[in-house]
């Protein structure tokens, strides 16, 4: 299946560009993608999945043609 993967601009995700297409297999969720991607497991669960516009839960599991954006809140004051 082909899903759309975007993210942040200060999150580095090994063998993807920034907006584009992918293939992954069927019945992937957004944490096996991170673990493509070469995102430890510790930092993981700082990052919020966004799918189709909404938010969504590492163990969420991709549909064909969905778009992926992953968010990484930064917090400060």
């Amino acid at each position: 299946m082909k899903i759309t993967v975007a993210h942040v601009g200060y999150l580095h995700l090994k063998g993807v560009k920034n907006n584009s297409t992918i293939e992954v297999d069927d019945s992937k969720t957004v944490e096996d993608l991170l673990d493509r991607f070469g995102v430890k497991k510790e930092h993981q669960r700082y990052i919020v999945p966004i799918v189709n516009e909404k938010k969504r839960d590492l163990s969420y599991r991709l549909k064909n043609h969905d778009t992926l954006f992953l968010y990484l809140p930064v917090g400060g004051g």
